[in-house]
């Protein structure tokens, strides 16, 4: 993985939005108690992204089509 700076968290806090989740099938948000979603985060290509709690993520192209969700349960994860 090579060195790892540390920089500011992603997601945006004032988007949040409580007791939805994403649809892991088609994508959409959907109704689901104590679980809470962000909005879609923009990140750049061919770059390291490190999440550090438990949750899923979703992936979506740049026209916001839904491409997949994983069920992440590790604590600590690089994407790219």
């Amino acid at each position: 993985m090579g060195f790892v700076s540390k920089s500011p968290n992603l997601i945006n806090k004032a988007t949040v939005i409580i007791n939805q989740y994403v649809d892991p099938t088609y994508g959409w948000i959907a109704a689901f108690t104590n679980n809470d979603t962000s909005d879609i985060i923009e990140i750049e290509p061919n770059t390291n992204y490190i999440k550090n709690v438990n949750g899923q993520v979703a992936f979506y192209k740049a026209d916001r089509t839904f491409i997949s969700r994983i069920n992440e349960v590790s604590l600590e994860r690089m994407f790219r």
